[in-house]
């Protein structure tokens, strides 16, 4: 199987998958996998009871250079950001492993509020960022924007 190149980053698609998860990740993470071949938001991923309906966005990453920080938003700058990082400190996880993380942090982490159109998400000591969706019927309520992996 060829690796999926996000953000000129190489994933192996079957490192993400794996048996031991429950069937709702197990979804998410299909879905991730769409997402980031795609390049293509995705408005209807999961749903938490209290939180309603969560889309994944493929985003964009900018890498940092001598002038400016790295930035962006969604898959493409997690996935992007974890391959800058990967072996720059002890413990930063492979960029396939910052995707598994994502969707059992929205599951079972502890949600509190940022800012009044995003959510925080903490669980085992990652955060996720989740932004207010659109206005329209069709958009998911909730849209997946950010992640952090603290040291």
């Amino acid at each position: 199987m060829l690796p999926l190149i996000v953000a000129n980053v190489a994933i192996d698609i079957w490192k993400i998958n794996s048996d031991k998860q429950d069937k709702r990740i197990q979804d998410a993470l299909r879905i991730m996998r769409h997402v980031l071949e795609t390049r293509k938001d995705v408005p209807n991923v999961m749903y938490r009871n209290n939180i309603g309906v969560i889309g994944f966005r493929y985003g964009a990453h900018y890498p940092a250079t001598k002038t400016r920080k790295r930035s962006g938003y969604g898959l493409a700058h997690i996935v992007g950001s974890a391959k800058e990082d990967f072996g720059k400190y002890e413990g930063s996880p492979a960029p396939e492993d910052v995707l598994k993380i994502i969707p059992e942090t929205i599951l079972e982490g502890t949600i509190s509020r940022s800012h009044k159109r995003r959510l925080q998400i903490m669980h085992k000591g990652y955060l996720v960022l989740i932004d207010k969706g659109g206005k329209s019927p069709k958009a998911p309520r909730w849209v997946f924007h950010a992640y952090k992996l603290y040291k």
